[in-house]
């Protein structure tokens, strides 16, 4: 996981590892989930380990809630050893990692991670779209309220950024 992770990163792609991100005495669970749920995808790495593992079954149930849910995040699992694909991943395309050159598999997965993040604005609902633009306030600061002043005809939602003056007046 950690050479995966490694590799991803040196794509220039986000990574979050629990390895590398959970400090002593951290709530373990809800890190895991605050983790996934900002995340555009969820790579599963699959192995006899890992498809035993009741971490690893509860990291996806919160992906794929995740994805079915709010947004859309793409679960990409990952094959490392010969096992058994969980019922509940069988729908998503399996990107292989036990090729004999583990350097060009491993490309596959983060030309699969690329093109996943390609947002096909044709496709979307106008509900999906809306939390699209939502998703993205909030990534860049805002805070969304949804409900909003309805003087204001249409509105969904408002977007409202907090901020300090340069004479340290809250605005």
């Amino acid at each position: 996981a950690r050479a995966i992770a490694r590799a991803l990163g040196d794509a220039d792609l986000n990574v979050w590892l629990g390895q590398w991100h959970l400090t002593p005495g951290e709530d373990l669970e809800e890190s895991i989930k605050s983790a996934i749920t900002r995340s555009d995808f969820a790579v599963v790495l699959l192995s006899p380990a890992a498809v035993q593992s009741q971490w690893v079954s509860s990291e996806v149930e919160i992906a794929l809630d995740q994805e079915l849910g709010r947004r859309g995040i793409d679960v990409v699992p990952a094959m490392l050893a010969r096992c058994e694909v969980p019922e509940h991943l069988r729908q998503h395309e399996v990107v292989d990692l036990r090729g004999p050159d583990p350097t060009s598999q491993i490309e596959r997965l983060i030309a699969r991670l690329r093109n996943s993040g390609m947002v096909e604005f044709s496709m979307l609902t106008s509900n999906a779209f809306e939390q699209l633009v939502a998703d993205i306030l909030q990534d860049v600061g805002f805070r969304i309220e949804t409900q909003p002043d309805r003087t204001v005809l249409a509105a969904d939602f408002r977007a409202v950024l907090d901020r300090i003056d340069p004479f340290g007046v809250r605005e």
